[in-house]
């Protein structure tokens, strides 16, 4: 059975403990804001073993494992991408999972690492948001 609390647990568990990396983002000791993502998906069961991608890849999944809602909305479990469709990889985007409609945990450049944060500015000021609730996430 999915789980968002296993994939916050997977998070949760790297907070502080593991350094941002765009290049080196495959774990365990750094990963980039995407990867980790899915890998805390894959740790909730949303997301089958292996699969990997990046904000570009989660912007592709509206539809169908994620259905977009307007930031009032947003609950534990939920997820923002920043960027535009078409135009968010590298860092034209970032990507994080909400603790609550207040807090969002995420692995940033900022904070090189895995880090809570409650300003939506550190979803980066420069790009617009989007969120996202899993499908199937209850």
């Amino acid at each position: 059975m999915s789980s968002i609390e296993n994939m916050i647990a997977w998070m949760q568990a790297r907070k502080g403990r593991v350094t941002y990396s765009m290049t080196s983002r495959m774990g365990p000791r750094s990963y980039d804001c995407s990867s980790s993502v899915f890998f805390a998906m894959i740790a909730g069961g949303f997301l089958s073993a292996g699969s990997m991608g990046n904000t570009e890849t989660l912007f592709g999944m509206s539809g169908t494992k994620l259905k977009e809602i307007s930031r009032g909305e947003v609950q534990r479990g939920d997820i923002f991408i920043s960027g535009t469709p078409g135009g968010s990889a590298g860092s034209d985007g970032h990507t994080g999972i909400f603790l609550s409609n207040g807090s969002f945990i995420h692995c940033s450049y900022t904070h090189n690492g895995i880090a809570v944060d409650t300003n939506d500015a550190y979803m980066s000021t420069r790009l617009p948001h989007h969120f996202y609730r899993i499908v199937g996430s209850g």
